[in-house]
């Protein structure tokens, strides 16, 4: 009776303690876990009245794009009549360009041919006043050859006056009677209204590159509007996607509008209670991580599912290993940890990645195969296991 109630004492009551432990445990992680399931229907209601939100804003927003784009084209549009018609004037002063010009070229012609004209009358009048001079040597008799010869030398002379002054006409700028301005005065009047249409056309060239130079700043607003236009399309079509994708997830609860504003301050209060039952997992998981006593690294790549965890306390070996393993414990006093692995390879990864054969731990890492275990039947047993 007396080892009874020692093996009571010490053993049997530890444990049944334990185990009211775990199972209230068992039942606050239980409760815990339908408060976040209902945490999370409120995270979603609110993820979607978020996501609407951003859908109309989006659609505001392409709608003012809309409406500058066809500010611009319209701006454009009033920009292409003051250019047309600036055009239409530079080909009007070309035209009348090009019709001084052609004039110009008719009277220098003409110039030409009265001066190659005096030049044969002057080389004419010098031949017949070597013959006159050869017949008047020579035939001193012949007197009515002589008048003959003078009367034609005073004609010629008379078309040389005649042509001379015709030519001093032309040279001076001075009237003929009734003929008007000179030629000479005419081509400098026309010299002169060429070089103002020149500059005329300078101007004209000058205030078609500035009126250019808007219509391409113009068209890079335009082109940037148009792209803003297509991004903001772009992140609608997402919304709406979104949108879609959440109307899918709250088709079981039907969310009203009227309801969003104190949905909303209900949904503080569960990020609040989440944020306190974060914090409570995370003290949770520094008292396991103070009853494994042991911090395991995986090295680089390794799955994790390669590591199954530590063993706490031994129940039963294979043969093969039982009495070696007793042999260890009773070596290392009871200290010796146990950290179950998937296979060799792995075991043979994780004691040279955490360099266990240095540490005063004494670690020992257990391949699964090796391991013998029970078959866990309760089901919160393996629910408070996949928990952890």
């Amino acid at each position: 009776l007396q080892e009874i109630s020692v093996v009571l004492r010490e053993e049997i009551e530890p444990t049944i303690e334990r185990l009211r432990k775990e199972k209230q445990e068992y039942f606050n992680f239980v409760s815990m876990k339908e408060e976040m399931q209902r945490f999370q229907r409120f995270d979603v209601a609110y993820r979607f009245y978020s996501a609407k939100q951003l859908l109309q804003q989006g659609t505001s927003d392409f709608d003012e794009l809309t409406q500058k784009k066809a500010e611009i084209e319209a701006q454009r549009e009033k920009l292409d009549g003051p250019l047309q018609r600036v055009r239409q004037k530079k080909e009007e002063v070309e035209k009348l360009l090009a019709k001084r010009h052609s004039e110009e070229k008719t009277a220098r012609r003409d110039l030409k041919l009265f001066s190659d004209a005096l030049e044969d009358l002057k080389k004419e009048e010098q031949k017949l006043a070597k013959k006159l001079a050869e017949k008047r040597a020579s035939r001193l008799s012949e007197t009515s050859h002589a008048e003959a010869a003078e009367e034609e030398v005073k004609r010629v002379k008379e078309a040389l006056e005649n042509a001379e002054k015709k030519l001093e006409g032309l040279s001076t700028g001075g009237a003929e009677a009734g003929g008007g301005a000179s030629l000479r005065e005419k081509l400098k009047q026309a010299k002169t209204k060429a070089a103002q249409l020149e500059a005329e056309e300078e101007d004209l060239k000058t205030e078609l590159k500035h009126v250019d130079e808007e219509l391409r700043q113009v068209r890079t607003k335009l082109n940037k509007s148009g792209e803003s236009a297509a991004q903001m399309t772009t992140q609608r079509d997402a919304a709406a996607a979104r949108v879609a994708a959440l109307e899918k997830q709250l088709a079981a609860e039907a969310v009203d509008e009227e309801k969003l504003a104190s949905l909303r301050e209900e949904m503080k209060l569960c990020r609040r209670e989440i944020d306190a039952a974060k914090h409570e997992a995370q003290e949770s998981q520094h008292e396991l991580n103070s009853w494994s006593k042991i911090a395991v690294r995986l090295p680089r790549g390794m799955h994790p599912h390669k590591l199954h965890g530590q063993v706490f306390e031994l129940v039963e070996l294979k043969n093969d290993y039982l009495d070696f393993a007793k042999a260890l414990q009773l070596l290392v006093g009871g200290k010796l940890e146990y950290v179950v692995v998937e296979d060799k390879d792995a075991s043979k990864a994780i004691f040279k990645e955490n360099n266990f054969a240095s540490s005063r731990r004494r670690v020992t890492l257990l391949p699964i195969q090796d391991c013998q275990v029970g078959k866990i039947c309760d089901t919160a047993v393996r629910l408070i296991h996949l928990a952890l």
